[in-house]
C-alpha cells in the first residue's frame, strides 16, 4: 500500500507532460515567434523538457519498480527500503530540477503577447 501510494505521489498517477503545453504548441511557436533564434531557443528547451520529462517518468517507474520487489523481498530490511526510497527521492529531484531549468530558459525566451497567444485557452482547444 504505502508504495502504491509512493508511485502515485511521484507519478502524479501516470500523467504526463502533454497537459503542459498546447497541442501542437511547436507548430504554435513557429506561427506566433517571429525571431528565429527565440523560436530556436524556444524549441530547444521545449525539447529538452519533453526528454526529461519522458526520463522522469522512465526512471521513476524503473525506481518503484525495484522497492515494489524489494517489498516483497521477506529478508529486506527497514534500512533497505529507506535507502531505495531516498534514491527515489533523490532522482525525482535532479529530473525535476532540470525540467525547471529549462522551463525557465523557455519563458524567458517569449515576449508576454506571444506567451498569452500560445498559452491561452483558445490555443489550447483548437485542432482538436
Amino acid at each position: 500500500m504505502l508504495i502504491a501510494a509512493l508511485t502515485i505521489f511521484l507519478l502524479g498517477g501516470g500523467s504526463d507532460s502533454l497537459w503542459l503545453f498546447p497541442e501542437d504548441f511547436a507548430k504554435h511557436v513557429k506561427n506566433v515567434v517571429t525571431e528565429e533564434t527565440r523560436q530556436t531557443e524556444i524549441l530547444t528547451a521545449y525539447n529538452e523538457i519533453m526528454e526529461n520529462t519522458n526520463s522522469y517518468n522512465d526512471e521513476i517507474g524503473k525506481m518503484a519498480e525495484e522497492i515494489s520487489k524489494l517489498n516483497r523481498t521477506p529478508d529486506a530490511t527497514e534500512k533497505d527500503l529507506e535507502q531505495s526510497i531516498q534514491s527515489l527521492l533523490q532522482k525525482s529531484k535532479q529530473i525535476q530540477s532540470e525540467i525547471i531549468d529549462a522551463r525557465i530558459k523557455m519563458v524567458s525566451q517569449f515576449h508576454e503577447d506571444e506567451w498569452e497567444t500560445i498559452f491561452s485557452k483558445e490555443s489550447a482547444t483548437k485542432e482538436k
